[in-house]
């Protein structure tokens, strides 16, 4: 359709409800039809759908890293497989790799002196690759959607608009008559056609030119040509992968010519029956043009695999033209006579010679279905599985029987050759250094492609319109009805405004990503944690719950407020079963300052920081004295089992919190000039007034054999 107009909406059938078969990768595919705005809902809703499939993928994935991660009692391995498991995203997860890689070659030490952390380095990139795969692979399915979901950007035919003129006599002078206002607006619809498609078209159709001359200098003109047309290109709906394949030579041919006289004679193949006399002087003020002939001999010896024998004969002698033409045999020029003086139009000072050389040619044609090959199109039912309707197989023999150049040059007529169009209708005189022999086949060759390809098409978008004025009865109708059936609409038209969707990706990709999901939900609620610390499944069971961040909290949690308070202690989720428990505790010793409510009401302020349960503080943490590197463990002081700090405020836009690029070289500058630095903490409660030495933060470890 690369090559056509785009089809009105009532020249096709959008069928929501009604699943066809397309053939597709070889084999054949169930589809619907939608408008395209409606596809591009649902390739977004899809892309949605896959996306989710993805994320249960990775997190199946995180389940075998859980499953089956070394962690070899190394605490930073304990806690990047902490981090990969609560990351949010695969991209977050990546992320945080890649800063414990850094921190394993910049940040490690090893006896007071740098070194690499190859235990952590190595761990780091492993899981870093993990994540990355998993991104790529699930950005890289997005793109996939709409490639697989959208089969085709076309719909069956309307079979109510589709129309060929039933073949009642194939033979005189009428049927060509018939046949002339269809097949020549078909034609000329091509020649519309390869005007802006000319780079496209070469490498559709290859043909390599000779040139040279013969014994006493004549100019002489040989070429090969081939294309291939396959059933997708024809819009066959279940004959994809029908090949129709075309090769043919051509050559001059100076020994059928006779130029005596006023006649050019031409004995085509040899034969004395088989003569033409075109008159010298009769066409002088006429455009230059072709005549087709076919060899009488040529249908049988098609069959017979000997290809199909035409000739071009050239209407170019004696044209007009102010210009030389030294070396192409259809339109070499000399020197004009002086014209009759009853001549109407001024003389100029060239003409085209007499005596133009005829180029024959032979063409074999191959229809092909996977190893199956006939040569010729009424052979086509040999094809073993091909699928054509009986009306297609009524349209191929009436249009592939002779070679399709041969009907398009006739029905041309006086705009066959490339040539035409560098004719003057005032002057009556061409442009003889414009035009070739090679540039008038060469044309004519890409037209004959373009119009093969929409041979089918053309049954709907050309001939229908004009089937009113013919009064002839449809082949593609019931017999002794005006109705066409479904089956015969078996072929496709392509249109921008429509999508065929496949059944199979709209059923599987939810279903899918249902499964995968159900799997997800099964492992993640697989039993309890399992009372033996070995093997596999006991290491997925410990980390799934143990690496859950709510159960990292509720360890913290109890730990600093010595409470066993929680439930849910073996699952992913654990929860406050006393609601008595679960409030804020006021401590009166706590030295709340007095508000305009009243003495020891806690403001708002004082009520987010003061809690019977760990929340996240910041403290600010001096520069360390006499240059030291690492903090002593007599540095801190412990404060029962509560966490305590020389100062907690809120971070202005240019501190540490603010997430600038830049903000980690002011950090360690800080540090550096001995400027107070900040640490993120975990606190149970906070006090207003602190003594001097109560600062930084309480260390408590808890050691876990996960």
């Amino acid at each position: 359709m690369d090559f056509y107009n785009q089809p009105f909406d009532n020249t096709y059938r959008v069928q929501k409800h009604s699943p066809f078969k397309i053939a597709r990768h070889r084999g054949y595919t169930t589809v619907i039809t939608v408008s395209a705005a409606e596809a591009d809902i649902w390739i977004v809703a899809y892309t949605i759908i896959l996306a989710s499939s993805f994320a249960a993928i990775a997190k199946l994935i995180t389940g075998l890293v859980l499953t089956f991660a070394n962690l070899k009692r190394r605490g930073n391995r304990h806690v990047m497989l902490a981090a990969f498991y609560n990351s949010e995203s695969q991209l977050t997860a990546a992320y945080q790799m890649a800063q414990y890689a850094w921190h394993s070659v910049i940040n490690s030490q090893k006896g007071g002196k740098w070194a690499v952390n190859h235990n952590t380095l190595h761990f780091a990139l492993a899981l870093m690759l993990i994540a990355i795969v998993n991104l790529a692979i699930a950005q890289g399915a997005k793109f996939l959607v709409a490639r697989e979901l959208v089969v085709r950007h076309a719909a069956r035919v309307n079979p109510d608009i589709i129309y060929y003129p039933l073949p009642i006599d194939n033979t005189g002078e009428g049927f060509f008559q018939l046949w002339q206002p269809l097949r020549a607006t078909a034609a000329f619809q091509a020649v519309g056609r390869i005007a802006t498609a000319k780079e496209k078209l070469k490498n559709k159709v290859t043909i390599t030119p000779g040139t040279g001359t013969t014994n006493d200098g004549q100019p002489t003109l040989s070429l090969s040509y081939n294309y291939e047309i396959t059933g997708e290109d024809l819009g066959l709906q279940l004959a994809n992968f029908l090949i129709y394949s075309v090769r043919g030579e051509c050559t001059t041919s100076y020994n059928w010519l006779n130029a005596t006289g006023n006649y050019d004679e031409y004995t085509l193949w040899g034969n004395s029956s088989n003569k033409r006399w075109f008159p010298i002087n009769d066409e002088v003020g006429f455009q230059p043009w072709i005549e087709p002939a076919i060899h009488p001999q040529s249908e049988p010896k098609s069959r017979a695999g000997q290809g199909f024998d035409f000739v071009f004969l050239p209407h170019t002698s004696h044209r007009q033209t102010d210009q030389q033409n030294h070396d192409d045999p259809w339109y070499i020029t000399e020197l004009n006579e002086i014209p009759d003086s009853n001549t109407t139009f001024s003389p100029t000072k060239y003409r085209v010679k007499r005596g133009r050389p005829p180029i024959r040619c032979t063409q074999w044609d191959t229809y092909s279905l996977g190893e199956n090959k006939v040569n010729y199109v009424d052979k086509l039912s040999d094809l073993h599985g091909l699928q054509l309707s009986p009306f297609l197989s009524k349209v191929f023999p009436m249009e592939f029987a002779a070679p399709t150049i041969i009907q398009i040059t006739s029905n041309l007529g006086y705009s066959s050759t490339s040539s035409s169009m560098y004719a003057s209708p005032n002057r009556k005189a061409i442009n003889a250094t414009r035009c070739t022999a090679f540039t008038d086949l060469e044309r004519l060759l890409h037209v004959s492609y373009v119009a093969c390809r929409e041979t089918v098409r053309n049954t709907a978008l050309v001939f229908f319109p004009l089937s009113k004025d013919l009064g002839v009865p449809n082949a593609a109708a019931i017999d002794g009805t005006d109705k066409v059936p479904d089956y015969n609409a078996d072929f496709l038209l392509e249109s921008k405004d429509v999508a065929a969707l496949s059944v199979p990706v709209l059923i599987s990709v939810p279903c899918v990503c249902t499964l995968l999901w159900t799997i997800v939900l099964i492992r993640m609620n697989y039993g309890v944690v399992m009372a033996k610390n070995t093997g596999p499944l006991s290491h997925h069971n410990l980390r799934l719950v143990a690496f859950q961040a709510s159960q990292l909290y509720r360890y913290l949690d109890e730990q600093i407020s010595g409470e066993r308070k929680w439930s849910g202690r073996t699952t992913l989720t654990p929860f406050i079963r006393d609601i008595s428990k679960d409030k804020l505790v006021v401590n009166p010793e706590e030295n709340l300052p007095v508000s305009a409510a009243g003495a020891n009401t806690p403001t708002d302020d004082d009520l987010d920081s003061t809690s019977s349960f760990v929340t996240p503080k910041l403290v600010k943490v001096p520069g360390l004295p006499g240059g030291q590197t690492t903090w002593s463990q007599d540095m801190g002081t412990t404060v029962g089992s509560k966490v305590a700090a020389t100062e907690v405020r809120s971070v202005p836009s240019n501190d540490l919190t603010a997430g600038s690029w830049w903000t980690p070289w002011r950090t360690l500058s800080r540090i550096y000039r001995g400027e107070p630095s900040y640490e993120l903490v975990m606190t149970r409660r906070w006090k207003n007034e602190l003594k001097e030495h109560d600062h930084y933060v309480h260390k408590k470890e808890i050691f876990c054999d996960i």
